[in-house]
């Protein structure tokens, strides 16, 4: 048996996950995507629509916590159909199909094989990933 070199045995490995490869989200599934370099900010958009490598996505509303709130920060929660055309920078710095008339992001899932050969399923954006919100608070923070 002639033993793969590391270089070899990962792209065997890719191979392999590519072939398992199954858009894991649905609709109405909420995402959350936390970014920033002085602050961080805290976005949730919903999936509007779902194709077989990607998801349509819109953004949402947030509320604040009660009682959460501190010095210039509070902790947020996504308000699951409350979509919002403004704001999504984040996402659409380079998507020149979005606009106030046309408010859906498609985004392509991405994935990782971790050592336990499980996929980890992701969005992958220009300032970092949306993950499955897990339906806890987020923390945001914010100059005045």
């Amino acid at each position: 048996m002639v033993e793969l070199s590391f270089k070899e045995q990962r792209k065997k490995t890719k191979q392999e996950a590519r072939a398992r490869f199954q858009n894991p989200y649905k609709e109405g599934d909420i995402l959350h995507h936390s970014w920033g370099y002085d602050q961080t900010n805290c976005d949730f958009y919903q999936v509007v629509e779902v194709k077989p490598a990607s998801v349509a996505l819109r953004k949402i509303g947030t509320n604040i916590v009660p009682g959460s709130e501190g010095f210039m920060s509070e902790s947020r929660l996504p308000e699951k159909d409350a979509f919002v055309a403004n704001g999504t920078q984040a996402l659409t710095k380079n998507d020149h199909n979005f606009s106030p008339e046309n408010p859906t992001i498609t985004k392509r899932v991405s994935f990782y094989v971790k050592e336990d050969g499980t996929l980890r399923y992701y969005i992958p954006v220009p300032y970092g990933w949306c993950d499955l919100w897990e339906g806890k608070p987020q923390y945001s923070s914010h100059y005045a």
